[in-house]
């Protein structure tokens, strides 16, 4: 009936009486408002009434009414007030009736069709219709920042053609100032005008973003240099500056020039911009700065060349630079200042700032040398004013400055004030230009620095100070390691000595001073083998100066695994014999291990911080010697320093200096790698490891006695119970894997039982705290059974490989089945839906578990006999429209790839999965179970049908699809077999089949089958391969139709280069023929007007020459010619291609020509004459540099 009421209101909204209208939009208002029929309206079908024909209503009576009032305005030019100001209202009612339908019709999704939301918004803001632009270009800019620029369905419909008209509208707009309309809507408009055109750029098509967003450029240049009115305009400043910030991260890859001449011309505006204070603004200020002195001068390992870098007018670029030097040093006084006057200012400052000021310093120390002086009299003072306006007046007004800079000036300055406080951000600095630009610090500025730090070292006396002190003194170490050599490292010790740091650094540690730093570099030094330690530092531990914290614990290890401790240790306090010298190895265990009951101290669980590293140093004190175990300690804290978070903009900055770096031809090529003649795997050899059977057994009664004490003062029953029993399961895990004992196995068991109970009380909280609680246990859960990173790319490794399965094969027997009910009712709770029976009876057939009951899975468009899961995915081939998930609220800032996005419960549920998958005995439902699995336990075929059943409905969310293309991808690679690839390969169809038109699921699923092929080619039967090759080519469909963008061609890119390494039989290459057959090989992404994506096929060049029937001269002919013909193809600059984008479109071609031939030289010696004579050739027919060439 409610949906009735909503029908009449949209036929009188549709009628010629004005009464008839006004009547049918306050009724369509008051409808809309009630929660109960806008979710009626969600769940409509596409083929009945629904929210397109309530938006075209809405629509209709917008036009109408702004046809009438103009129709009014044009006969009653002059009226009174009163008539204006009911005109002007009945301008909002006529605006807001399409606002509103788009408002309501987006709260989970965008349901309204996005080629009516483009047109209505065109329609307005067309300079042909002026009224409907003077008077309702304001509301309508709202539309599409809010909604039009918001979600995806509604930008993908926007033609390069209707990007063009709206970034030139907006920019007429901004420029005439109409009255409706707002500077800083029209500037969010045009940003996200770049980001989403940038972000729909195919990869078929010609490229049109240099159409759209070269007008920007000028735009920008403009309104930054000729407008005198911005420094009165905080909130102008601020977008101008958000908008410029977006401009250049999007367009970084492509048009490198043009970026960095934009950058010199507006430098002393932007500069201006400077917000002292901690805002989003300061935000967007430091990363730009950042952004731009990377574009110019690109560093890789820690070292920038010269051949790299952009040069234009580099003087002008040099005072740019030193502007802003002087800038950045200003504050840093300023922060002095209040530090010396006692204020109560901040110490340190922002990541980003020290980023900015170390990539800055490291250039300008670069260019000065040892020693350099900034003359900055030939500043104008209007830049020093700009900056006074903004909040950082500096302290030196005078016309003439000069600043001395380079490391000589910068230590001397270290000297003398490196002992207060307000030194800390160069401190912060400091150890950012030691520990990402090490290209910079040679052997003579690694002993200058030395010099400094153990001056001050040894005058300083704030612990804060010492800390930052100490944490720079231990990148130093890495990086004087680095640069002496085996010839000169002796030579190195007597020139700049490390003893009185070493000395001093225990002095600190032994005082309960810098614990953390301080141990964190003896560390250090006792790896770098910088130092030779003696057995008396044995006395920070046995004498009690050090709490057994983590840093304790891996410098005990460390020191163990290098120098063994003696037999005895003296207590030089005791007053008889015998209490003076105590059996060390006994003394290191009550160490870490203490009872009460012993008189070692009150009971303490601190050692369990770390509980993989206390397990290796109890191991440790049952080796006769246990420096023969001590390269596997370094692996255990390199892969520990591996799996740490890495900051992403950090890692898209480090991608794009690569980029530069292979575009200027300065990086070393990707070669085949050369394999030695022996196929075996290579083993962890351990010299002389020989277990002593009474230390063992010390060792294990010690332990067995810590945990009854523990269990005796109900220690687990505490608030934070939990997180020491998963803490005390991770200990007893790692020592069974290096010694076993079944009475530790038994004390496993009843450990993994108290997780288990912990983890249901939790499970039992109420809805809004549960998940909070379950998430930082269940992930524990998910690292005791897994590494941090199982299904990464750089945990491929055998020896990593055997652990994580020696792990998974002592736990999975151990584990109460009550917690893989746990854990199922969880993700049950979460993932159930309600399915219809067609998609039950179309699941029943597949979910046997067995390879012969299985589909046949053959996604190929051609004729032959349809098989059920064709259909499937003949859907996803075709269809024009797909559905778009979203998450709600949060759909914009989810990403499937980075599950800390997701909400907690989401988080839990994939957690779950993941450890489901690789704790689940592998069983059918016809099958019986294994006699390892514990009875109650659940089976991977349970799991498998949860998943599917999720899969199959109708009604998923992002999340949704990111748990499952997970779980897939967790089964791929854990848990091998035929069955579950079928499964997994039907599970990603299923999925596509509805939701491939969002960029990150299209994404996410070629990464799932790239997983695939890295970790287990060489098992996939010819089948399974044949059915990953059919898949992949539906994707290329999708990928050529034009509906997909650079992220996901990258993705296929890659998927392609793992094709050509397992694809033996050149099945990807040989099926089809003509264009459709070459769109997915690297030739094809080789003549791509995507710079990005060129540069990225160049470098994958190798991989071709590396399948097995390269060794037939007529087959390495032939991809020769492939190769060279795409290049060739991609050099030929169109003649559309403005005149501010040639010589950024020129040397990318040129660049992706170069690096594809040399890598073709280098790795192939049979075509190495021909790729040389290539080079030759092209450079008196396209005028290509001649020292390029050589």
């Amino acid at each position: 009936m409610a949906l009735e009421d909503v029908k009449l209101c949209c036929l009188q909204l549709d009628s010629d009486r004005i009464t008839d209208r006004k009547k049918g939009s306050e009724q369509l208002r008051d409808l809309l408002n009630n929660p109960t029929i806008v979710a009626n309206l969600d769940t409509r079908a596409s083929g009945v009434f629904n929210w397109n024909q309530v938006f075209h209503s809405a629509r209709t009576f917008f036009l109408k009414e702004a046809k009438r009032i103009e129709e009014d305005e044009r006969n009653k030019p002059c009226c009174s007030q009163t008539v204006l100001t009911n005109r002007a209202n009945l301008k909002r009612a006529a605006a807001a009736l399409p606002k509103l339908v788009l408002n309501k019709s987006s709260l989970k999704a965008p349901l309204v069709s996005g080629a009516n939301v483009v047109e209505l918004v065109l329609t307005v803001l067309d300079r042909r219709r002026p009224y409907l632009l003077e008077n309702f270009s304001g509301d309508f800019l709202q539309v599409a920042n809010k909604y039009l620029l918001h979600h995806s369905t509604y930008y993908k419909e926007i033609s390069p053609e209707n990007w063009k008209e709206l970034m030139k509208i907006c920019i007429w707009l901004y420029e005439n100032e109409t009255a409706s309309t707002d500077k800083l809507t029209l500037l969010k408009v045009v940003e996200g005008v770049v980001r989403c055109s940038r972000e729909r750029e195919t990869f078929h098509k010609p490229s049109s973003t240099n159409k759209v967003l070269c007008s920007v450029a000028k735009f920008l240049k403009k309104t930054l240099i000729r407008s005198s009115s911005l420094s009165s305009q905080y909130g102008l400043q601020s977008a101008l500056l958000s908008l410029l910030l977006t401009f250049t991260r999007v367009m970084s890859g492509e048009w490198r020039n043009l970026l960095c001449s934009l950058s010199e011309e507006t430098f002393n505006a932007v500069l201006a911009m400077w917000e002292p204070r901690p805002s989003s603004r300061q935000t967007h200020w430091l990363q730009y700065f950042n952004l731009i002195i990377l574009i110019h001068h690109p560093q890789q390992d820690g070292e920038a060349s010269g051949e790299s870098e952009v040069k234009e007018d580099g003087m002008h670029w040099r005072r740019c630079l030193h502007h802003l030097y002087q800038l950045l040093v200003d504050y840093l006084d300023q922060l002095a200042t209040k530090g010396r006057l006692g204020g109560t200012g901040q110490h340190t400052i922002p990541p980003l700032l020290v980023q900015l000021s170390a990539r800055l310093c490291h250039k300008i120390f670069q260019d000065s040398g040892g020693y350099g002086v900034l003359d900055l009299t030939q500043v104008g003072s209007s830049l020093v004013e700009g900056t006074q306006t903004n909040g950082t007046s500096t302290t030196n007004s005078s016309k003439r400055r000069k600043i001395e800079v380079g490391l000589s000036p910068f230590t001397n300055m270290l000297r003398t004030e490196g002992c207060l406080v307000h030194f800390l951000p160069w401190y912060q600095i400091l150890f950012e230009l030691l520990n990402y630009y090490a290209g910079f610090f040679d052997f003579a500025r690694c002993c200058l620095m030395l010099d400094a730090f153990t001056q001050v070292l040894a005058e300083c006396r704030q612990s804060l100070v010492q800390d930052h002190i100490l944490r720079c003194l231990k990148v130093l170490a890495v990086q004087y390691k680095r640069v002496c050599t085996e010839n000169d490292f002796k030579r190195g010790l007597e020139g700049a000595n490390w003893m009185p740091v070493w000395d001093r650094t225990l002095s600190l540690v032994g005082g309960k001073q810098c614990s953390t730093c301080g141990l964190q570099l003896l560390q250090t030094l006792i790896e770098t083998e910088l130092i030779n330690p003696v057995p008396s530092v044995y006395k920070l531990f046995y004498q009690g100066r050090v709490d057994v914290t983590e840093a304790a614990l891996s410098t005990l290890l460390t020191l163990i695994t290098q120098l063994p401790p003696p037999k005895y240790f003296k207590n030089e306090s005791a007053l008889f014999f015998n209490e003076q010298m105590k059996e060390s190895r006994i003394t290191i265990l009550h160490l870490l291990l203490p009872v009460p009951n012993e008189g070692v101290g009150g009971m303490s669980v601190q050692s369990l911080e770390n509980p993989s590293i206390l397990a290796h140093l109890l191991y440790c004190l049952c080796l006769h010697d246990p420096t023969c175990v001590a390269d596997e300690f370094k692996r255990i804290l390199k892969y520990k320093e591996d799996s740490i978070t890495k900051d992403a903009n950090a890692e898209w900055l480090k991608q794009l200096e690569k980029l530069y770096s292979f575009s200027s031809l300065v990086s070393l090529l990707p070669q085949v790698p050369h394999h030695s003649g022996s196929n075996t795997k290579r083993k962890v050899e351990r010299r002389g490891v020989m277990v002593m059977q009474e230390q063992h057994d010390q060792v294990t009664n010690r332990l067995i006695a810590f945990l009854n004490q523990l269990d005796s003062e109900n220690t687990f029953e505490q608030p934070n119970g939990l997180e020491l029993s998963l803490k005390v399961a991770e200990l007893l895990v790692t020592f069974l894997l290096l010694l076993q004992d079944e009475r530790l196995e038994e004390r496993l068991c009843a450990v993994l039982t108290l997780v288990t109970s912990g983890l249901e009380k939790l499970s039992k909280e109420s809805e809004s705290t549960r998940w909070h609680s379950l998430l930082p246990h269940l992930m524990s859960v998910y690292h005791l059974y897994l590494p941090a990173s199982t299904i990464a790319e750089d945990l491929q490794g055998e020896e990593t490989k055997n652990w994580s399965e020696k792990k998974r094969e002592k736990l999975v027997p151990l584990t109460p089945p009550a917690l893989y009910t746990l854990v199922m009712i969880l993700a049950r709770d979460t993932l159930s839906k309600p399915a219809t029976d067609s998609q039950l009876a179309a699941r029943s057939s597949f979910t046997q578990g067995s390879l012969s009951d299985s589909m046949e899975l053959d996604f190929d468009l051609s004729g032959g006999e349809p098989l059920p899961a064709r259909n499937d995915f003949q859907q996803f081939e075709d269809s024009d429209s797909n559905t778009l998930p979203e998450a709600v609220n949060e759909g914009q800032k989810l990403s499937l790839d980075d599950v800390s996005t997701w909400s907690p419960q989401n988080q839990c549920v994939w957690a779950g999965l993941t450890w489901l998958t690789a704790a689940c005995p592998t069983t059918s439902s016809l099958d019986s179970p294994p006699s390892t699995m514990n009875p109650g336990t659940t089976s991977l075929h349970q799991v498998i049908n949860l998943v599917f059943d999720l899969t199959e409905n109708t009604s998923l969310e992002m999340a949704d699809i990111g748990m499952i293309l997970k779980f897939v991808e967790s089964l791929f690679v854990m848990k091998y077999s035929e069955d579950n690839v079928e499964d997994g390969l039907h599970m990603v169809s299923l999925v596509c089949s509805k939701h491939s038109a969002d960029p990150q699921v299209a994404v996410s699923a070629v990464s799932t089958i790239t997983a695939l092929l890295r970790v287990n080619s060489v098992h996939l039967s010819s089948e399974s391969r044949n059915n990953v090759v059919a898949l992949t080519r539906a994707f290329i469909t999708k990928l050529r139709s034009g509906i997909y963008d650079q992220s996901v061609s990258q993705a296929i890119l890659n998927l392609s280069m793992q094709l050509c390494k397992v694809d033996s039989l050149d099945v990807w290459q040989r099926e089809r023929s003509g264009e459709e057959g070459v769109c997915g090989q690297i030739p094809a992404f080789l003549s791509c007007h995507n710079h990005q994506l060129r540069i990225s096929a160049a470098t994958k060049v190798h991989c071709l020459l590396t399948k097995p029937y390269t060794s037939d001269a007529g087959c390495l002919d032939k991809i020769f010619q492939e190769l060279y013909q795409a290049v060739l193809e991609a050099l030929t600059l169109q003649d559309s291609v403005p005149d501010d984008l040639k010589l950024d479109e020129t040397s990318g071609r040129v660049s992706g020509f170069f690096l594809t031939l040399g890598i073709i030289a280098l790795n192939s010696p049979y075509l190495r004459s021909r790729a040389l004579f290539a080079l030759c050739h092209v450079v008196p027919e396209h005028k290509v540099d001649p020292a390029l060439v050589r």
